[in-house]
């Protein structure tokens, strides 16, 4: 049986080459240069809906506008574009292209009397 090894592809300045959730360490992609593993620095970690994002140098993430879409995820590559504001749900957003997922800020909106709230999933819920 042949054996084929994955190599992590090189992280672009907006990706995460690491997060944490849950108590577990993902490793997404090398940093550039001859220190390719992912510094666990908090200069260089964004929190994010209870997951901690680390990238390969400091970042200053923005704060998205209504709409805007803060994270994409291509295969298991994740790249972090803004931070939705307090008072806005992470939604994932269909996506035409294939492997490609978006996931944006929207406004929360208030709940009727009849309407259970306070229910999502872990990451953002379907749109």
């Amino acid at each position: 049986m042949n054996e084929r090894e994955y190599r992590r592809p090189v992280c672009t300045e907006e990706q995460t080459c690491s997060y944490k959730a849950l108590g577990v360490v993902f490793a997404l992609c090398d940093c550039p240069g001859e220190e390719k593993s992912c510094p666990r620095d908090p200069e260089n970690a964004v929190e994010h809906r209870g997951t901690h994002y680390h990238f390969c140098s400091a970042r200053n993430v923005p704060v998205c506008e209504d709409g805007d879409i803060s994270t994409t995820v291509t295969g298991i590559q994740t790249a972090i574009h803004c931070i939705c504001a307090e008072g806005s749900d992470l939604i994932q957003e269909r996506s035409e292209e294939k492997g490609i997922t978006n996931y944006a800020c929207r406004q929360r909106r208030l709940c009727n009397n009849e309407e259970a709230c306070g229910l999502r999933s872990f990451v953002g819920e379907m749109r």
